[in-house]
């Protein structure tokens, strides 16, 4: 019987994905950069760690001589800003015959570090070059953070990077979770220089790697599927649980993967330190997804369930979950539940969630107005918003159209994300709008079957004199009074006024639903 290849417990064991962030830290580094990298407990920081240094062994840092050393501040028996000078000189001359470190001037132990540093440069250039790079890879580097006194350790970390003579011959990659997140925000925080990188859960492709390493022909789709559900394609529980069905031996099926994930929480108490690191913004936001249906919800639909206080920290709460590996916010605007394994023993564990209170003297949520328009007709869309600036002012709309759609994001995704939100749907009806395929065929439909659905409205504006025998909204209330095209008003701002009146009783309508 072959050796059980699984081993959640041991880091860096089965490695796998992150190609691209290991490639640009790599490149990162020649160009004189250093990196914060953030992650939950068990999320791999330490591995990803191991695997980048085995990366600079194997593939170099060409024209430098990369020097990776591995620090681990979890591991010290003590923590001090003597230790910590101590520690890493003895990791950079460890190849070297040079006289340890012993600090003893209280206050200096920065200037004492780079003395010392001074005295074994040329052992240093002798040994790897004058090009030498030692690659600091330090583990859980915020842990430090509660056991000393101040941050005068981070800020000479700082200048070792930036400004000491040295500050060609390091670079940094620190891992940690929420602490180090504060120790590289921007402002007067002492490690700002670090370019900030976090982990997440694997992606399909990366998931599937690791499955493959022990069983490549014994689980079928469907298995894998269930199992990559119920993990959420963590890498620790993922491996955990198949490093326990590699033991197990027998036939796997549904009702095993789910009696070896509870051996498993009971043998591993992991969620429970998670739980911990949660505060309440954390709490707030992942309940809301844990109740969702399917697991998702927009971060505009998070914000609109939880009170003002906690809607301001949706964004930093969505972070410190996926740091965790409990969401996959691969789309941030659509964070969905990583796993069922997790959201599971979350609703039978966590702290019960009130309903927010702050909901009610708030009052209803804006009402979200989606303009269907043609992009030739784009003048009528601008003043037509105008018009409704007072709306949007007063809290009573949230308006949106095409042109808010950022570079890099996948337009038509965007628009029918939005038009499905919407609850008014505003058509500038033109000769161009009928004419484009887009809007009368995929916009102007969807929003008839969402109307008949129920729920939501459906108002026509009728910007230029426009044909519209057998249109499939004549029964629709038009805009502006009498279906009057804008273009054919004598005073157009007087048109506006009257489109802008009537959608506003469009809003009051459904504001008392």
């Amino acid at each position: 019987m072959s050796l059980n290849p699984y081993n959640c417990s041991a880091p860096g064991n089965l490695f796998v994905g992150y190609e691209r962030l290991r490639q640009e830290l790599l490149n990162g580094f020649r160009n004189g950069r250093s990196y914060a990298l953030l992650g939950g407990r068990r999320c791999g920081k330490t591995s990803l760690l191991m695997q980048i240094a085995a990366d600079l062994q194997h593939e170099g840092l060409a024209p430098l001589i990369p020097i990776p050393r591995l620090l681990d501040i979890q591991a010290l028996s003590r923590c001090s800003l003597q230790v910590l000078f101590e520690q890493m000189y003895a990791v950079v001359v460890q190849e070297i015959s040079a006289p340890p470190l012993l600090l003893n001037n209280e206050g200096r132990e920065y200037q004492d570090f780079l003395a010392a540093l001074d005295q074994a440069k040329l052992q240093l250039d002798h040994q790897y070059g004058e090009d030498w790079v030692v690659i600091l890879l330090i583990d859980e580097l915020d842990t430090a953070i509660e056991k000393l006194p101040d941050d005068q350790f981070f800020q000479n970390l700082r200048n070792l990077l930036m400004v000491s003579r040295f500050h060609r011959h390091f670079r940094l990659i620190a891992s940690g979770v929420t602490g180090m997140a504060k120790l590289i925000s921007s402002g007067s925080s002492p490690l700002n220089n670090l370019r900030n990188k976090h982990l997440s859960v694997l992606t399909g492709k990366q998931a599937r790697q690791l499955v493959f390493q022990g069983f490549a022909d014994k689980l079928d789709l469907e298995l894998e599927l269930a199992l990559l559900q119920l993990t959420g394609r963590h890498p620790y529980l993922l491996q955990g649980l198949l490093e326990k069905l590699w033991d197990a031996q027998a036939d796997i099926d549904k009702r095993m993967l789910k009696d070896t994930s509870r051996e498993f929480l009971h043998e591993h108490h992991d969620f429970e330190r998670w739980l911990d690191s949660f505060k309440e913004a954390e709490h707030a936001v992942y309940h809301e997804l844990s109740e969702a249906p399917d697991g998702t919800l927009s971060t505009r639909d998070i914000r609109g369930k939880l009170d003002a206080a906690l809607a301001s920290k949706v964004d930093d709460a969505l972070t410190i979950l996926s740091y965790h590996g409990v969401i996959d916010d691969s789309d941030p605007d659509e964070p969905q539940i990583a796993g069922t394994m997790f959201r599971d023993w979350y609703r039978n564990n966590a702290p019960k969630q009130e309903k927010p209170k702050a909901l009610e003297p708030h009052g209803p949520r804006a009402i979200r107005v989606f303009y269907s328009y043609s992009h030739k007709d784009e003048e009528f869309r601008e003043k037509l918003e105008t018009h409704l600036t007072l709306l949007k002012r007063q809290g009573l709309i949230e308006p949106w159209q095409d042109r808010q759609i950022g570079a890099g994001q996948e337009w038509r995704n965007e628009i029918k994300k939005n038009l499905e939100a919407a609850d008014i749907i505003l058509l500038l009806i033109s000769p161009d709008f009928m004419a484009s395929d887009f809007c009368y065929t995929i916009e102007m439909q969807r929003a008839l079957e969402r109307h008949n659905a129920g729920g939501i409205r459906v108002v026509p504006i009728i910007v230029r004199p426009t044909d519209l025998t057998g249109v499939p909204f004549t029964e629709f209330q038009s805009l502006p009074t009498g279906a009057k095209p804008i273009t054919t008003w004598t005073n157009l701002d007087q048109a506006w006024v009257n489109v802008a009146q009537g959608i506003r009783r469009a809003v009051e309508e459904l504001r008392k639903l």
